[in-house]
């Protein structure tokens, strides 16, 4: 009878380590694989390009007080958008509910001669 108890808890422990591996495995693809928000956006020689990989709808480009720098009604999937935006750091690109922070880098300062 003891052996039988012994085989009954040994099956459980195993089912409960079988269980927190598939937990932990799903858990480790959907943080390398984060679901698809339709665009992606970064920021190259003062412009924010935004590049569509569906078709999106009512895109802003902001500064993060809120001033609004451009706006597409529509954006066809596979397809880029650009918005000039000076000489600013960091912009706010949001699509509906979804918002992506670009940051900006200055030019690199000339060199001055010795």
């Amino acid at each position: 009878m003891d052996l039988l108890r012994a085989g009954v808890f040994m099956i459980g422990v195993a089912l409960l380590i079988v269980a927190a591996l598939g937990v932990a495995v799903y858990l480790e693809a959907r943080w390398r694989n984060p679901p698809d928000v339709g665009f992606y956006a970064q920021c190259v020689d003062r412009y924010v390009v935004v590049h569509a990989s569906r078709d999106l709808a009512g895109v802003k480009v902001t500064t993060p007080e809120g001033g609004i720098l451009c706006v597409f009604d529509s954006v066809k999937a596979g397809s880029d958008a650009l918005c000039p935006v000076g000489n600013g750091t960091v912009y706010v690109v949001a699509v509906g509910d979804v918002a992506r922070v670009v940051q900006c880098s200055r030019p690199p300062m000339p060199a001055t001669a010795d």
